[in-house]
């Protein structure tokens, strides 16, 4: 049996940014995390305010620049057929970042590392408490003991279901998505979104050279649309313009894209933080940005706590309700703008939620 203070289950940014920061406070850490994907990956936006806050944390960024690149702007057919452009140059904060996601993952594990965290290719396979701690089982049959338990294991939320909280969900919402090569030069240092009939689309190209593009619909449609994929892509006024040139097998990945969170994001010496406590619609862009930021929040919060701040754990979670709030009323501002297909349901189902709390 392996002893530690904390565990943290999920070595993405949420959980390597807490394990660093616990472990820098003197915390035996154990990170866990078995992950089997390798290929490129979608969701990867980090805005300027992001790379701010991985500043005051003394991270090495040479990367920013050199493997990760600047977003230059968007492009977006949203509230009309125009397509309108918004250049970061002009934007006080500076321009968004365009991540490598396994170099940036990469990176946060060997910062987690090097402040002393523990980093095991293992999974948790069994739950148990006692008086006083933690049991995880693993995978591999080896056993971990600890005070505290992280649970920041992404949209699976896969503690927090051990542990029977049950996680709240914002409108449904499948994201359709496919790699492509090559890439229109034009657009690497853009991101394209176009409002459609059944939706909506994201277009990018990856620090990696890779054409990503995602269609984004309701649930009950997706089976259908993903079938023509690419008939729907070619139906589009301005993304099939920008990557003509990128040839895509029109067998796209099949994503939950849904907004979601925790009815309860902490307990008995647990915290969730990442997309485990509140997952966001990627239309608001937050993902990335919420991940390291309540990863680190959720660490300071345990730390506060274990210097006998008693309130400190509800004031974080508190901020979660707070964050998720705001989130929740410029999204649904954002789809209420979108009036030019009142009959799609996709869009109504939207529009609802719009007129109901303005």
């Amino acid at each position: 049996m392996i002893g530690c203070d904390a565990l943290v289950a999920g070595a993405g940014p949420a959980g390597s940014l807490a394990a660093r920061e616990l472990a820098r406070a003197g915390l035996r850490v154990a990170l866990l995390d078995k992950s089997e994907r390798t290929g490129p990956r979608i969701g990867e936006n980090l805005p300027s305010v992001g790379l701010k806050f991985l500043c005051t944390l003394g991270l090495d960024l040479s990367k920013f620049g050199t493997v990760h690149q600047q977003i230059r702007g968007n492009l977006i057919s949203w509230a009309s057929s125009e397509l309108d452009a918004t250049d970061f140059l002009l934007d006080p904060n500076g321009p968004g970042w365009r991540l490598s996601r396994h170099t940036f993952d990469e990176s946060l594990r060997a910062a987690a590392a090097s402040a002393g965290a523990q980093y095991f290719n293992l999974k948790v396979d069994s739950l148990e408490r006692d008086s006083e701690h933690w049991v995880v089982g693993t995978n591999s049959g080896e056993v971990f003991k600890c005070r505290w338990l992280i649970e920041a294991t992404g949209r699976s939320a896969s503690i927090a279901r051990r542990l029977g909280v049950l996680r709240v969900r914002d409108e449904g919402i499948i994201a359709l998505y496919c790699f492509g090569t090559p890439c229109p030069r034009e657009m690497f240092d853009h991101t394209l979104i176009e409002a459609v009939p059944e939706g909506w689309w994201y277009g990018a190209v990856l620090p990696e050279g890779i054409a990503v593009l995602a269609l984004h619909v309701d649930p009950r449609e997706s089976r259908s649309v993903r079938l023509n994929w690419l008939a729907a892509l070619h139906r589009t006024s301005y993304v099939r313009g920008f990557f003509q040139q990128s040839a895509f097998d029109g067998r796209p990945f099949v994503a939950d894209a849904s907004g979601s969170r925790l009815k309860s994001a902490s307990g008995m010496n647990w915290i969730a933080c990442g997309d485990a406590a509140i997952s966001f619609d990627p239309l608001s862009s937050q993902g990335i940005y919420n991940a390291i930021y309540s990863g680190v929040a959720a660490a300071k919060a345990v730390l506060a706590n274990e210097s006998g701040d008693g309130s400190a754990i509800a004031d974080h979670i508190g901020r979660l309700a707070a964050i998720h709030r705001v989130y929740r009323s410029r999204l649904i501002s954002s789809y209420g703008l979108v009036r030019r297909w009142p009959n799609q349901q996709f869009w109504t189902a939207r529009h609802l939620l719009n007129d109901v709390t303005h």
